[in-house]
Parts: structure tokens; C-alpha cells; sequence
């Protein structure tokens, strides 16, 4: 598994570094998300979320203190040939 985007803005809710962590190793993620929401995650990866809906989940930062974020998938579209 690799990322194709991070968004930087991620790095001011779980702390610096997280960008460069994940990739360098692409399970970060699943290591700082909450346990309740780990089968959420498993669902992004696999593409089995509905994004029509927003979904929240609880992060670990780097202090290991536990927050929310919301996250709704945007579509990028590809101009040219």
C-alpha cells in the first residue's frame, strides 16, 4: 500500500512528521487510529466506504492524546489525453 496524497493540513492535527512517517511506513496510520474506528480504516483501503457520507474518526496524535477529524472524499478529475 502507498499513498498517492497527503494532505499537509494533517501534520496540524496529529503533529509534524506524521506526513514523512506514513510514508516511509504505510501502516502508520493504522497504528494511531482508535480501535473503534480501525474496521473504518480497513474500509477506506479496500474501497468499501460510502464518501457520499461523512465519516469521522478518532487519531492518536503525537502525545498520544485521541481526536476527531471529519474526512469527505473530493474527486480529482484528469484534463488531457
Amino acid at each position: 500500500m502507498k499513498f498517492k496524497y497527503i494532505s499537509p493540513s494533517i501534520e496540524a492535527f496529529l503533529g509534524k512528521g506524521v506526513i514523512e512517517e506514513a510514508k516511509m511506513n504505510s501502516f502508520a496510520p493504522f497504528e494511531c487510529v482508535h480501535p473503534d474506528d480501525y474496521e473504518i480504516l480497513c474500509k477506506k483501503v479496500k474501497g468499501e466506504i460510502d464518501y457520499s457520507q461523512i465519516l469521522i474518526q478518532q487519531w492518536k496524535d503525537n502525545t498520544e492524546t485521541i481526536g476527531g477529524l471529519r474526512n469527505m472524499r473530493h474527486p480529482f478529475m484528469k484534463t488531457g489525453n
